[in-house]
């Protein structure tokens, strides 16, 4: 009977021995999600604010070329179409950052969501310890895409306010070019 409760005493120690190890496996991968969730993290944010900053001297260089405009409208009409045309590619290029900054937080929506999914196949005790780390950072991954639809909203209207002024330059030269003629 002491060798049967030996036996029994060692086959406990062994699961016990393996449960550790699995939990530690397991904890080593949650850590190493933990990172890669982390350095994401630091490269969106890195990447946003590199777009604001384009997105900024992009608003600031289209108010330079309203200004322009608007200065150079009592010139000839051949130059103040070209100075239009500028502005208006300037103004496709800055649609085409707001499109791409768009995608960019579209994937990052598409990466929380697997992980997530990922999380769903793990242990309980883990995943609970998991999904309270998770849903902080995706709080904060939350607040930040508000705030980045916010300045996408404001860059929207500013695109379309600059958009209009620059028709009614347009109006306004072609107005006068009819002028000039008669």
């Amino acid at each position: 009977q002491e060798q049967l409760r030996q036996q029994a005493v060692n086959r406990r120690l062994a699961e016990l021995s393996s449960l550790e190890q699995a939990l530690k496996n397991a904890l080593f991968e949650v850590e190493k999600r933990e990172r890669r969730l982390v350095i994401a993290e630091e490269e969106a944010d890195s990447r946003r604010r590199r777009e604001q900053a384009t997105l900024d001297q992009r608003r600031a260089e289209l108010q330079e070329v309203k200004k322009r405009m608007q200065a150079d409208v009592s010139h000839a009409a051949g130059a103040a179409e070209a100075k239009c045309k500028v502005a208006v590619e300037q103004a496709v290029a800055l649609q085409q950052r707001l499109k791409e900054s768009e995608e960019r937080n579209s994937r990052l929506d598409s990466e929380v969501h697997k992980v997530k999914s990922v999380t769903r196949n793990t242990a309980e005790p883990q995943l609970m310890v998991e999904a309270a780390s998770l849903r902080a950072k995706n709080q904060e991954l939350e607040s930040r895409l508000a705030e980045q639809e916010k300045a996408y909203q404001s860059c929207k209207e500013q695109l379309a306010k600059a958009l209009t002024r620059l028709s009614k330059i347009k109006e306004e030269e072609h107005e006068r070019e009819i002028d000039q003629m008669k």
